[in-house]
């Protein structure tokens, strides 16, 4: 007959082992708390020397990145030059006038090849969101203009609001803007936007960033009229298709085109 041994803990210990030998076994098997489960099964760990392995390599730096950054620290260093001439002056004069021309005509160059990285797809736009929230500017769900949020946030730089030079930068800014949107939609390179600003007026010919901003502006006019006429024109034809309202009467006196009418609809009336 075969008898076995419990220890206590669920483990057997075969028939035919003497006593003495059955607690020997048991408290062999007994685990130790100041061991982990591998030193109680299997013995003490064995040291294994270190060896250097191969050093982590850094990441290669985005160079667009790096493009843009560089950018943007000159535009800010041309911010301070501009500021350093207008702060001391109320009403600019002719004269501070024409010492603030070649730093802005400078300032815009570098701005424009910042935001071309962006408009190219080679800078993300986290980028600008993080730049702009540095410097305190939030977007406005109106901007028209994609780089206004960047050009506000570069001549912000020691302006204080509600000063002569703090509404000067803002109109700055969106000249700038306007500019650079411009000449972006233009396709103009670099070196076509450079030469465009180093451009001396001649008579019947404008060039220059007050040229470019004013352009910017009337394409953005035509495309906001023509937005409009579009919705005019999509809700006439779903009268037309169907409408709810139809005009009678003899109208031989009344030149063809679009008219505007003004309809009263009564609390009780039940038409739909």
């Amino acid at each position: 007959m075969s008898i076995q041994i419990s220890n206590g803990t669920d483990d057997c210990i075969p028939g035919g082992l003497q006593t003495e030998d059955a607690q020997s076994v048991t408290e062999e098997r007994v685990a130790d708390p100041t061991k982990c489960f591998v030193q109680n099964n299997f013995g003490p760990a064995k040291e294994i020397p270190f060896e250097e392995g191969r050093p982590w390599a850094q990441p290669a730096p985005d160079p667009f990145l790096a493009a843009f950054q560089a950018h943007i620290r000159e535009a800010e260093g041309f911010e301070r030059q501009i500021g350093e001439i207008e702060s001391p002056a109320d009403q600019l004069l002719a004269e501070t006038k024409g010492s603030l021309a070649p730093l802005e005509k400078s300032q815009i160059g570098v701005c424009f090849r910042a935001w071309k990285l962006v408009a190219d797809g080679k800078v993300a736009a986290w980028a600008i969101d993080e730049y702009a929230l540095k410097a305190g500017i939030k977007a406005h769900r109106n901007e028209r203009i994609p780089c206004s949020r960047l050009m506000r946030a570069i001549v912000k730089n020691g302006a204080i609001k509600g000063t002569p030079s703090s509404q000067r930068k803002r109109a700055r800014a969106s000249t700038y803007a306007s500019a650079i949107d411009y000449a972006i939609r233009q396709g103009m390179s670099d070196e076509a936007f450079a030469a465009e600003l180093d451009q001396h007026r001649k008579r019947s010919k404008h060039h220059g960033i007050e040229y470019l901003a004013a352009e910017g502006r009337k394409v953005r006019q035509t495309a906001k009229t023509e937005r409009a006429a579009d919705q005019v024109a999509e809700a006439l034809n779903c009268l037309d298709e169907g409408g709810a309202f139809l005009a009678a009467g003899d109208f031989s006196g009344i030149e063809a085109g679009y008219r505007l009418l003004v309809i009263n609809v009564p609390a009780e009336t039940t038409n739909t």
